[in-house]
Parts: structure tokens; sequence; C-alpha cells
């Protein structure tokens, strides 16, 4: 749906990325304005060149140095909503996924700028499984702390449980590497990797306890990259999907994540995806290609189709959560 299209056509809103760039920045050359225009498919020169001169003509930029700057006089503004922006925006900050970005007194204004969030408060949200969306339950310390890990490349010191054992407590320091949201079932997976072990380590943000910031560690990606692909399987999964009620779309959201992912028309509404995995998650890719159903058939690798043929001649089931 188009929220905001009211007043985000392409010309305004090529005008809002250069105040946004002028902002952070003394001088913008001419190619940093092209790189602009050409992002929102602004690229005709007499068209940048018109916005540009009206800019100057009323007072928000100035010409310096062969480029632009903020006009000396200029005041920051911010572009009205109206009702159905304000509602959506109050309906953002009250979800469970915005108080992971966003600290509660910035949530708390942003909540109260016209919208009660009325609108969309009848709105059952689902993930992709057909469950009722949630965030699994895990401390806002514990993601906002590997975020900030990752950021500023130091390990993060931990305690956590297993789903083996939630009464026994551990404790880790590891280099985290990037966290993976996944749509299925609405959970939260941190990859680390283990210096020690010269491995990478898979874990739900949810049996995390806590976790802070560590030391320096000087990873490279190279090396995490080398340990993940020693985890994949030899041979790609492959898809021959049939575009009927969005599956492709389907596809693309449940195995974003996966290594190596590409994908290819074939022609009319057939299309074939292709990506790595990894062996330990064979039973998890089972279950989303039984749910997408019988326009979504997987031709390799043979291990994949014979858990589906055994999954489907055993009634559907699948253990795991």
């Amino acid at each position: 749906m188009e929220l905001f299209n009211e007043y985000y056509n392409s010309r305004l809103q090529f005008c809002m990325d250069i105040f946004s760039l002028a902002a952070g920045k003394p001088v913008m050359s001419e190619q940093d304005i092209r790189a602009i225009a050409e992002a929102h498919s602004f690229g005709d020169p007499s068209g940048v060149a018109e916005v540009l001169a009206f800019l100057t003509e009323y007072g928000f930029i100035q010409t310096a140095n062969g480029g632009y700057k903020t006009a000396a006089d200029f005041k920051a503004f911010v572009p009205p909503l109206n009702r159905l922006e304000r509602e959506y925006l109050a309906d953002i900050c009250g979800s469970a996924e915005a108080a992971l970005f966003i600290g509660e007194p910035l949530r708390a204004a942003l909540a109260s700028s016209g919208g009660n969030g009325s609108l969309y408060g009848r709105i059952l949200r689902q993930n992709t499984a057909g469950k009722k969306g949630e965030v699994r339950a895990f401390g806002h310390g514990v993601f906002r702390a590997i975020l900030r890990a990752i950021y500023e490349r130091r390990t993060v010191a931990h305690t956590y449980v297993t789903n083996a054992d939630k009464n026994v407590i551990r404790e880790a320091e590891l280099a985290p590497y990037r966290l993976e949201y996944n749509v299925f079932d609405g959970r939260w997976w941190a990859i680390f990797y283990s210096a020690d072990e010269h491995r990478t380590i898979k874990a739900k943000l949810e049996n995390i306890l806590e976790a802070r910031p560590g030391r320096a560690h000087g990873i490279t990606e190279e090396t995490v990259e080398n340990a993940i692909k020693r985890l994949l399987a030899k041979e790609p999964v492959e898809l021959r999907i049939n575009n009927v009620r969005n599956v492709l779309e389907r596809c693309f959201i449940l195995f974003e994540h996966s290594y190596g992912l590409t994908g290819e028309s074939l022609g009319g509404s057939r299309y074939v995806m292709r990506f790595r995995y990894f062996t330990f998650d064979k039973n998890d890719i089972v279950k989303k290609l039984l749910y997408l159903g019988e326009h979504v058939v997987a031709t390799a690798p043979e291990a994949i189709r014979e858990g589906v043929a055994e999954c489907l001649r055993g009634g559907g089931g699948l253990g795991g959560g």
C-alpha cells in the first residue's frame, strides 16, 4: 500500500534527499546530486537543473566550490503527515519489533505524534507459517548488545541456555557475525564465530539471557565466510516454481538468508531458484517446502526430495519448533 504518495512524488523525494545529504556534508558535488537523481529514476538533466534552480532561487541551497551546500538561513522542515500516516506511525511504534531498534523515549514521542493506531489495531498480524506474528521473548538489551558488537567488531560475552537443558546456564565469548530474522516462524537468530573451534555457531536469541560487547577480535569476513562454506551441503537446492498466488515472492521471503541465492525466469509464470544450505537446516527447508505447497517442487538434492516424500508418507509431521 502506498501510504506516502500524497507527498513523496519523485521530485519531492529528490529534494528531500538533497536536504538530507547537505545536512551531513559540507559541499555536495554534481556527482553526488546525479547519484541521488538516478536512485529515484529522475535522471533527466533538464529536470535536475530545474529543481536545483528552484531550490537555489528560494534559498534552500546555494552554490559553493563548484557544488552546492545548505543555504545559511535554511531551516530544516518535516512534511506534514496525514491521518492515515500518523496512525501508521503510531502502530509501528507500538510493535515489538520497533522496541528492538528504537529506545522507549523516542518511541513514545513518535507514537504521540497525532495517531493512536486505532485504524491498524484490528489487524491480525501473522507470520508466514500462519501463526500469530510475534517477536519471541528475549531482552532488548541482548539484541542491541549484539548489534553494537557487530558494528564495532567486538566479541559478545553472554550467558545462554540450550534447547536440551533450559536449567543449566552456560557462558561464552564469541565474535558475532550477523543477526537473522526467520519470517517463517517469527524467530531471531545470531550467527557467531568461535576462534577456538574455527567454526560458526547459530543460536536462537531467545536462548541468550544476557549479553555485552567484549574485546576487539580482528576476525576477518573471509575467515567467517570460509567457516560457513565448510558447513554447506555439497549439492545446492533447486526449486521449480509455478508462480500461482504469489508463491514466488513467498519463496524469496522464506529463503532470503540462504547462501548463494539465485533466481531465473523460465518463461511465463515458471521460475527456478537455487541456493546452498547447511546440512543441519534440512528439516527446516522441508517444513518450508511443505508450507509452500504443490506449486513449488524440489528437483535437487535427493536428500531434500526424500525428506519431503518421507514427511508426506508419514502424514506431514516434522519435529522441532
